[in-house]
């Protein structure tokens, strides 16, 4: 082989690899990207029903109650409101 076809050859399939991870990794990223629903997309059941997922919106005033490790509040987006609740880490509750 001439060295022009080697290196015509390491080209295309350096080209191809980097084709074929940009192809790996954005389908990762369509998987497993991380999207807010607001309270509204929420009542009309676009959030997902079998697993956990963010809520984007804001939390209404004087509904934060902490027990233990769990907070719960309420987050509205001015349109509806829905409870939310999280667990946090022992090290963060302590710093609160």
């Amino acid at each position: 082989m001439k060295p022009r076809h080697k290196r015509a050859a390491i080209i295309a399939g350096g080209l191809a690899a980097l084709g074929i991870a940009a192809y790996l990794v954005l389908n990762a990223f369509q998987s497993n990207l991380v999207f807010f629903f607001s309270p509204t997309q929420v009542f009309a059941g676009e959030a997902p029903k079998n697993r956990a997922f963010r809520i984007g919106g804001l939390v209404k005033e004087g509904t934060v109650k902490r027990d233990n490790l769990t907070v719960a509040f309420v987050v509205t987006d001015t349109a509806r409101e829905v409870p939310a609740s999280c667990r946090t880490c022992s090290r963060r509750a302590k710093a609160w």
